[in-house]
């Protein structure tokens, strides 16, 4: 069984290696087990992200969306050595499809906002909690550091100059949501004006959506479904000052 594994709402995600696909099935059933009060599905990843959105397929190992009674077949296949890698039984791939739909949309949380997303088509990794975490800390600290010395330097209430953030691959908003919440406690002091974008046309309604629920504002939170490059020029001919 893989010592660790991606959480995303109610949905586990593994990447399983080429050895340990003739067990898929029992790995699947062992992981929903031992975690059936907060997963309700597991999928493993079966391509490479081939993509401008930055998505994958996937195929679902188990919980709702399959037939009890045949993953219990699938699993005596797999628990059986005499079945190689290569047998018909171990190749089946229940992939993830438009049938599937409402079981991909989760809800989670994340340094204290809400998120909404369909795990199927946007991009969206957990395990960069951390990073989500430690960049918004920097960025938030950099801008009370200058919002200070504006204090200190300002002659008129307009000289404090708001710190400007561009996120050309924002997806649903792990930076732009908690860097403009006005629900965050640096929203008072530490004025954050976030440029977020995403291609996807899909992780820009999540965006949105995101936004609202998380009470980011027009004029701190503005939202594009550009091509990065187009994004980029759209901020140069505003002529934004942009600080991260």
């Amino acid at each position: 069984i893989p010592s660790s594994f991606e959480v995303a709402g109610h949905i586990a995600h593994v990447n399983l290696r080429e050895e340990a696909l003739p067990y898929k099935y029992l790995i699947g059933k062992a992981i929903l087990e031992k975690n059936q009060s907060k997963i309700r599905v597991v999928v493993n990843k079966i391509g490479n992200i081939e993509n401008e959105f930055r998505t994958f397929p996937m195929e679902i190992l188990a919980g709702e969306g399959l037939d009890l009674d045949e993953v219990d077949r699938l699993c005596a296949y797999d628990a059986n050595p005499k079945y190689g890698q290569n047998s018909e039984e171990s190749t089946v791939q229940f992939k993830i499809g438009p049938e599937h739909e409402s079981l991909m949309q989760v809800e989670l949380k994340e340094h204290g906002c809400r998120f909404q997303l369909d795990f199927a088509k946007v991009y969206w990794n957990s395990r960069l909690q951390g990073e989500h975490g430690r960049l918004v800390k920097q960025i938030v600290e950099d801008a009370a550091r200058k919002c200070s010395n504006d204090h200190q330097n300002q002659t008129s209430p307009t000289s404090i100059r708001e710190c400007i953030v561009a996120d050309a691959m924002a997806g649903v908003g792990p930076f732009a949501v908690p860097l403009t919440s006005a629900l965050a406690p640096h929203y008072h002091e530490t004025p954050i004006v976030c440029h977020a974008n995403d291609l996807n046309p899909i992780s820009f309604q999540y965006l949105q959506k995101n936004a609202k629920l998380n009470k980011c504002f027009p004029g701190r939170l503005e939202m594009y479904n550009l091509d990065g490059r187009e994004f980029i020029h759209n901020m140069n001919q505003k002529g934004l000052e942009i600080d991260h």
